[in-house]
């Protein structure tokens, strides 16, 4: 078997590479035996110059999305078995680390996921993460019980899932002669040694154990506290050693020089073994709970000191059974006294070291090796979730997310829906727009058609009236509202016209009474004026939309349908033009931009209208042209608005909008209706999965909790802002997907009955047939049976 463990690992300085290298070196003796082979892939950090041991054979650069993507892919070449992840949110690129989930979506192989840290009240990004590597994992590993509760009550992990492993230590050989050996080697034969070990930062509290030294030096002059370890890198590169100066100026401001010793390095085990086995108390006192895993406290267990720990989750477990003591965070008195009462009290100090020590022993490193080894056999045949999804492309209901207007009805007041949430909070600084009023109308209609609930039929009339307090007498319309009713501008983009065309033409198709489609239709007829004046592309194309819609109810409207003819003719001759003079750029403009599949479907309206085979060609061809290049990965990739794509230019990664998925989506779903070929219902499906996590960063944008959809993918992760233009183009795609995959699971039962209705008949007739043959009934009798 060939393991691989995805990992930091040393020379670079972190404590899952320690806790990864101390695995494989535990295993050594054991790998050739069994036939087990380990490697690592390593995450760098580009400003580091390391030099990695031959175990390596992988290099992931943190902070380099790409090069996650290309570890997945060599992988899977691999002959390796299995992968053992070392999770930590810190040691991956992105937000919380979501980089990582771009290699386990691709990863072919099965993977065991080893959380060192579990969040009691995670982020919506953290718990997503979790949740998501959790989902994907053959199986998890945490090291406490506490971790095991954590991921099955919070992050709906099942506890079949998960297996406890503790944290290992090293295999120490110790006795009181070695014990005196090495603190005489280190010039403390005379002193009772209290220790604190690791990198430091804030957040172990390490002021708590100096405050409270006074008290016991006085009547232990011969304790020594010895802080050891070198200030985290990343503390280094933002404030430096503000924090080590800090310590040390309390030190002598408390007069404690003499019993308070800094080793300002980071040692290597066999170092750092000597000063463990040379100690007598061990304090962590760590300033909050949320600590689910410490090694730093393991090791000294496993050391036998007498250990003293404020309560966080891993010491609570860790320490019990008298293995230790806690005292609380920030106790300083209570901290004081313990100690006291240990130096005073020999023999119960030794009884501790004790059980500690035999507690470590269970614990050795080949010990914990010999688990995940263990485990991993079991595992071994499990299915990647990435080939059943491969072998699933096209989704059921079950498949979809809970469907959530609570975030829509929080936006929207008596005047409208508003435009902007900063995170998920309404933004009123920022108003209402005619572009949101005309998406949540159609929203509110799809909704209320579904449910026949007042309060979504409230909506539709909120929207619409909001719709004809933007318009102005010539049938324009304004664009931006503050939220103190004034109008912001005169007149709106000719984009944010068309939207609105559309929204009206669905309303007069849509509408659930005739008061409804009376107002939406007046609008609409006043509207149409504003046709001729048009020369954006997407406003041709949104209009298309909405006019189509109108002429399916009112078939014999001459001026509509005039107007549809010179949109539909425009926008073939953009695509003529354009394809003639470039090249295999088989599209209505010179580069793409935005709202790019809004373009082939408004041809694609058209042709319902004006059945000629060069509008549908055109339909078909641009919409292969935009799945080519948007489809180059196994999932949606829509170009990012930080830098448009053209002939000549590979396009933006980042900056993808949920408006420009959510227009994949109808777009594909229309190429399904207008030509039955189910590829492009694969197309709207993994369109859809953009929202929910098969995208660049394989981070889900829609939050069923909330109703919400952040604001879009940037290189760093999401945008944390969930506007209303992002959730309304979630919940439109979530309806369109759902309304079409009830259609299809309708005609599967309808197409199963009749499959059974028939193979029921014949089996009659079968029966019919031996019963004739054996003279029981006559062909008379049979023939009458049938008809009947």
């Amino acid at each position: 078997m060939h393991i691989l463990y995805i990992s930091t690992y040393p020379p670079r300085q972190c404590g899952i590479a320690t806790f990864t290298q101390n695995l494989i070196k535990s295993a050594e003796l054991i790998l050739d035996s069994n036939n087990f082979t380990v490697s690592i892939a390593a995450l760098h950090n580009v400003n580091d110059e390391i030099n990695y041991p031959q175990e390596v054979k992988y290099i992931i650069n943190q902070f380099e999305l790409e090069d996650y993507k290309a570890t997945a892919a060599k992988i899977n070449e691999s002959d390796i078995d299995l992968v053992i992840v070392q999770h930590e949110y810190g040691i991956f690129g992105g937000n919380d680390g979501l980089y990582i989930l771009s290699l386990l979506n691709r990863l072919k192989v099965p993977f065991v996921n080893v959380f060192h840290t579990i969040l009691k009240e995670p982020s919506y990004s953290i718990k997503y993460i979790t949740k998501e590597i959790s989902r994907l994992a053959a199986g998890i590993v945490v090291m406490s019980n506490k971790g095991k509760k954590f991921l099955n009550e919070i992050y709906d992990v099942p506890s079949t899932k998960i297996k406890i492993i503790q944290h290992g230590v090293p295999d120490y050989i110790l006795n009181d002669d070695i014990r005196v050996e090495l603190k005489k080697k280190h010039n403390l034969c005379d002193k009772k040694v209290m220790l604190t070990f690791g990198l430091i930062s804030r957040n172990k509290g390490i002021e708590t154990a100096i405050e409270a030294l006074p008290k016991v030096v006085a009547q232990h002059p011969d304790l020594l506290y010895i802080i050891l370890g070198a200030t985290h890198p990343s503390i280094i590169k933002v404030s430096g050693e503000e924090y080590r100066n800090y310590l040390i100026k309390k030190v002598n401001d408390l007069g404690m020089q003499d019993n308070v010793r800094f080793i300002n390095s980071y040692l290597e085990e066999s170092e750092l073994f000597e000063y463990l086995a040379a100690t007598d108390l061990y304090v962590t006192p760590y300033l909050n709970e949320a600590q689910i895993t410490s090694g730093t406290l393991s090791y000294a267990v496993g050391a036998g000191a007498a250990v003293l720990s404020t309560p966080y989750w891993h010491a609570q477990e860790l320490l019990a059974n008298g293995r230790g003591k806690l005292f609380d965070f920030k106790g300083t008195a209570q901290l004081s006294n313990q100690l006291l009462q240990l130096l005073n009290n020999p023999t119960e100090m030794e009884e501790m070291r004790q059980a500690a020590f035999e507690f470590g022993q269970a614990n050795k490193w080949s010990l914990m090796q010999n688990k995940y080894f263990e485990y991993a056999e079991v595992l071994i045949d499990e299915p990647s979730p990435v080939q059943l999804n491969i072998a699933n492309p096209i989704m059921k209901l079950a498949d979809l997310r809970k469907f959530n207007l609570n975030h829509l009805y929080r936006l929207t007041d008596s005047t409208g829906v508003l435009q902007h949430a900063r995170y998920g909070l309404i933004d009123y600084k920022e108003g209402y727009t005619l572009d949101d009023n005309a998406r949540a109308l159609i929203v509110a209609l799809k909704e209320y058609k579904k449910n026949k609930s007042e309060k979504n039929l409230n909506l539709v009339r909120t929207y619409l009236s909001f719709i004809h307090y933007m318009q102005n007498v010539d049938g324009s319309f304004r664009n931006f509202l503050s939220y103190s009713r004034e109008y912001l501008d005169n007149t709106g983009t000719q984009d944010a016209l068309g939207r609105t065309i559309w929204a009206l033409g669905y309303t007069v198709q849509e509408a659930p009474d005739e008061q409804i489609r009376a107002f939406s239709r007046e609008m609409f007829l006043t509207s149409i004026k504003q046709m001729s004046s048009l020369t954006s592309i997407r406003s041709w194309a949104n209009s298309i939309l909405g006019i189509t819609r109108f002429l399916q109810e009112y078939p014999t409207d001459e001026v509509s349908m005039a107007e549809l003819i010179k949109l539909t003719d425009k926008l073939m001759l953009a695509y003529a033009s354009t394809s003639t003079h470039r090249q295999g750029w088989v599209w209505f403009e010179a580069s793409l931009t935005y709202d790019n599949g809004l373009l082939p479907l408004a041809l694609a309206y058209a042709y319902d209208i004006i059945p000629s085979p060069e509008i549908k060609e055109a339909c078909l061809k641009t919409c292969e042209f935009i799945t080519n290049i948007c489809f180059k990965h196994e999932h949606l990739s829509l170009i990012g608005n930080e830098k448009w794509y053209d002939i000549n230019h590979s396009y933006s990664e980042f900056g993808q909008q949920p408006v420009d998925a959510m227009n994949m989506v109808l777009m594909y779903r229309k190429m399904y209706k207008m030509t039955g070929d189910s590829t492009y219902l694969v197309r709207m499906c993994s369109s859809y999965k953009w929202f929910i996590g098969k995208n660049t960063l394989s981070m889900s944008l829609y939050d069923p909790a909330n109703g919400t959809c952040f604001d879009g993918l940037e290189s760093y992760g999401i945008n944390s802002n969930q506007g209303a233009e992002s959730t309304l183009a979630y919940l439109i795609s979530h309806q369109v997907i759902e309304e079409e995959l009830t259609q299809l699971e309708q005609l599967e039962l309808i197409n199963a009955e009749q499959k059974q209705h028939t193979k029921s008949i014949a089996i009659f007739n079968k029966t019919l047939n031996e019963l004739a043959i054996n003279g029981k009934i006559n062909k008379v009798s049979k023939i009458k049976t049938v008809k009947i």
